[in-house]
């Protein structure tokens, strides 16, 4: 119930959450807008591969599931995105639910990523 309000109130004053930190990729990591390192999902939609949308996209949720059912030590998701589909975004954060998953902003994380972020 809190984390609703939170999130109506965030929405109504300005519709985005920006983290003041960068993100630096990690050494030797794969292209692609997800990441997995130790416990932690990242999820980068500036690294959209070269052919890939740059935004939550509908690929990102199925994406978003396979990765956590492969990597059950997974506890949290990791966000940094200026958003995309409304309705991707909120079906990952629908995902976000069902595993339990506990989000952190890293950088910029406005508009569908706001869904993400707040899972509700």
């Amino acid at each position: 119930m809190m984390r609703r309000l939170i999130f109506a109130f965030v929405l109504s004053c300005c519709g985005t959450i920006a983290s003041a930190q960068k993100h630096a990729e990690p050494t030797g990591s794969a292209p692609g807008k997800f990441l997995v390192q130790g416990d932690t999902l990242i999820y980068n939609s500036d690294n959209a591969t070269s052919d890939g949308y740059a935004e939550i996209d509908g690929p990102d949720v199925d994406r978003l599931r396979t990765l956590l059912r492969r990597h059950g030590d997974v506890t949290t998701l990791q966000l940094t995105s200026t958003g995309g589909l409304v309705w991707a975004g909120t079906e990952m954060a629908q995902i976000v639910l069902d595993f339990g998953l506990n989000t952190r902003a890293e950088g910029e994380c406005s508009s569908s990523c706001v869904t993400i972020f707040f899972a509700v």
